[in-house]
């Protein structure tokens, strides 16, 4: 799996990539967390890394209002679908265009 990055912005045969496209937002405001965390700046400064981070730091506001309480993460998780799903599109869209034709 040399382009798991790309094959994880295709869908699937069953065509609902919702859950993957969860999976996607939620493991990038993981990483921007922990980012942020260790002071860490970002590599990245094109027009797309800027609008996920921007997307990241939004959940991530979002969330930090549960103050660890997980349901109430879960429900402020779905209140904020649509900028989930804007991140997940966002890094779709990212990935696609970096993906390397050959």
């Amino acid at each position: 799996f040399k382009h798991l990055d790309f094959l994880s912005c295709c869908k699937f045969a069953e065509g609902d990539s919702r859950i993957l496209m969860q999976k996607m937002a939620r493991d990038a405001v993981r990483a921007h967390v922990k980012r942020a965390a260790s002071g860490e700046p970002s590599n990245e400064n094109t027009d797309d890394h800027h609008r996920e981070a921007d997307l990241c730091a939004q959940l991530a506001a979002a969330l930090n209002q549960a103050k660890g309480d997980k349901a109430a993460q879960a429900r402020i998780w779905d209140d904020n679908f649509t900028t989930v799903y804007a991140l997940a599109d966002a890094i779709i869209d990212r990935t696609v265009r970096e993906f390397p034709i050959s």
